[in-house]
């Protein structure tokens, strides 16, 4: 069945934009920005990227200004002003969780949800996330747009791998079924 996944990156203090909105910070100890290995693993398997305005901004104005970053799949752009569609971004004006539960029904690869903040918390309070992949970089940023925003109800989950790149560490956990061993 296809997953909805949350993929992103936050400071070790839970932000994932600083307080100018910025992702600049982006990054490990030395140059690495993320694991190749493990980005490319995880991109085979998706086809349909999901993000929000301020999201999809700082892509085309910061981290990939020159071509499209998520070339070769559908992205849905959720935003109040509304834009032109292009063959690959679709500029919606609906709410995440209806967009969500109707391309999970349609059949394909699995979801991505970029981010930002707002729609994380929407998909969060909803339970619609079925994977959490967070890679947790080393900086404090003391300010900023937290990751988990708003208080939702508790969310039992089960880490299945947690893995360290030049300092960055990246977390997988999936919802706790009933049946899951302690």
């Amino acid at each position: 069945m296809k997953k909805v996944v949350l993929y992103i990156a936050q400071s070790l203090d839970g932000y994932i934009a600083d307080k100018e909105g910025s992702i600049n910070w982006f990054g490990g100890q030395g140059t690495a920005m993320i694991d190749d290995r493990t980005y490319f693993k995880f991109i085979k398997k998706i086809d349909t990227v999901i993000m929000g305005r301020h999201t999809y901004n700082q892509i085309v104005n910061e981290s990939s200004p020159d071509s499209w970053a998520y070339q070769g799949m559908t992205s849905y752009v959720l935003t109040r002003k509304p834009r032109p569609d292009t063959d690959e971004i679709k500029f919606i004006q609906t709410d995440a969780a209806h967009l969500v539960n109707d391309l999970v029904e349609k059949g394909g690869k699995d979801i991505w949800v970029v981010g930002g903040a707002t729609i994380v918390d929407e998909l969060i309070k909803a339970d619609l996330i079925d994977i959490y992949c967070i890679a947790t970089m080393p900086i404090i940023l003391g300010a900023g747009k937290r990751l988990f925003e708003s208080e939702t109800s508790e969310i039992p989950l089960r880490l299945v791998k947690s893995k360290t790149h030049d300092g960055i560490i990246t977390s997988v956990y999936k919802r706790r079924e009933e049946d899951d061993a302690d």
